[in-house]
């Protein structure tokens, strides 16, 4: 065991502030994240045909590694009459069966590689926020390869990410009224804030610690960094050292970011799109709001599902459990023209939307995408947040946050408006403070299908 490991498992918590404060993060993850982030910089600048290439060898070799030592993909083949023989490029992926959750949870040891102890692999969990709990299993080396793909994202527009402190208005929750909004990790150079006790009151203290300690980043959710521009802008309170906000884990709206930019003009608003799972992985760079793929984090395909694409990732990273044409359960819109030739990775995303099961589904069978909501909500002018639950085949339930007093001609105005989407269901709308974020994720998942 190297020191690094010695340090950060048994070293006391002073020490390992000492050693947290003193070491660079690229050697406190070693070799691997390095050699990673190096190689993946370097490719910023390489033809973007060549790790096209590199991309389908990558595949390949994922393919054979599986065919070999992964009983799910072996037997699929041979019950298939198919072999490694008949795949010859990344185009060949679709001779392969889509996988999801509960295909997993069937048997998870089935896509373990046979040759691994299964108790000594590192454990994994995802939130359960769809309704199916996942548990899956990978490396170590997984982990620090993930680091570099993040650490690129954060490089493009700027912020040097674990190197330099940050503000993450994510990931932490007091476990008690008595505990602090606000808890530090010095291993990974972070100040954790609290999303969900963010409102008019507490806003003044976080602000006065995110300007005490003059940090440039800040990592939060689409919906968080909303909510703190509202406040700002609502409190008439300054940020004026943050240069960057970083989002993920949510679909930006775009109205979310209108509100951000114009309360925060200076302020670089990016974000990355990966999961827990790591079968995907896309940025946005300083030269666009658009994303580009890391081509060498996976395959990720995008696949009609009821009129919108689905996101179908096969990641490079977890060897020890992979996932090949993995079903995300988010969607997306992709740009017109992908650029698939040129210098660099290539743009192919325009945003990513969310989950596909975010559908209302009216009595007719109509299916009606959340992004379809979107737009509209974010019209009507007293409207600062909302959320719609479908509880019932006819029935949908509506929390709205308004600016300022709310009455029954908003109430009524905007029932219409819904109406006209909506058709003959009937609709409650609820006016309230906030819409309660997930206790498991503390995302807000505006379009919420509780009958599917």
């Amino acid at each position: 065991m190297g020191i690094a490991k010695k340090v950060q498992k048994s070293g006391p918590s002073t020490i390992k502030k000492l050693f947290y404060r003193s070491v660079p993060f690229s050697y406190r993850y070693e070799r691997t994240y390095r050699n990673t982030l190096r190689q993946l910089l370097a490719n910023e600048e390489r033809d973007t045909e060549v790790l096209l290439a590199e991309q389908n060898t990558a595949f390949l070799n994922l393919l054979g590694h599986a065919a070999r030592n992964i009983p799910f993909y072996r037997n699929y083949l041979r019950e298939n009459g198919l072999t490694i023989r008949d795949f010859e490029s990344v185009a060949d992926i679709v001779k392969l069966p889509v996988v999801n959750k509960e295909i997993i949870n069937s048997d998870p040891r089935a896509f373990i590689d046979e040759r691994l102890d299964h108790d000594k692999l590192l454990e994994f969990k995802t939130s359960g926020s769809t309704g199916t709990k996942f548990i899956f299993r990978g490396t170590d080396s997984m982990y620090k390869k993930e680091a570099a793909f993040v650490t690129r994202a954060y490089r493009s527009h700027g912020s040097n990410l674990y190197d330099d402190w940050s503000f993450w208005i994510r990931r932490y929750v007091p476990a008690s009224d008595r505990d602090p909004l606000f808890k530090e990790d010095p291993e990974l150079r972070r100040i954790y804030m609290s999303a969900y006790h963010l409102n008019n009151r507490s806003v003044h203290e976080y602000v006065e610690l995110i300007n005490r300690y003059r940090f440039e980043t800040i990592s939060t959710y689409p919906s968080s960094a909303y909510s703190l521009a509202c406040l700002l802008e609502e409190e008439g309170l300054r940020i004026p050292h943050v240069k960057s906000i970083h989002l993920a884990s949510e679909m930006l709206i775009d109205a979310w970011a209108d509100k951000i930019r114009s309360v925060l003009p200076e302020v670089r608003l990016k974000a990355h799109y990966g999961q827990m799972e790591k079968t995907a992985f896309f940025h946005q760079t300083e030269e666009s709001d658009n994303y580009v793929d890391d081509l060498e984090y996976g395959v990720t395909e995008f696949v009609d599902f009821n009129g919108v694409k689905k996101v179908i990732g096969t990641g490079f990273l977890n060897e020890a459990m992979p996932f090949i044409r993995y079903d995300t359960g988010d969607t997306v819109e992709l740009l017109d023209n992908s650029a698939r030739k040129g210098t660099g990775l290539p743009e192919t995303v325009r945003r990513f939307i969310g989950r596909s099961d975010d559908i209302i589904i009216t009595p007719e069978g109509n299916r009606l995408p959340g992004v379809n909501f979107y737009t509209m909500m974010y019209k009507i002018p007293w409207i600062k947040m909302f959320q719609i639950i479908q509880e019932e085949t006819d029935k949908v339930r509506v929390k709205i946050v308004p600016y300022g007093a709310w009455t029954d001609e908003m109430a009524d105005t905007t029932r219409v408006k819904l109406s006209e989407r909506l058709g003959s269901m009937k609709i409650y709308i609820e006016e309230c403070s906030e819409i309660p974020r997930s206790s498991s994720t503390g995302k807000i998942r505006c379009i919420h299908n509780a009958v599917v």
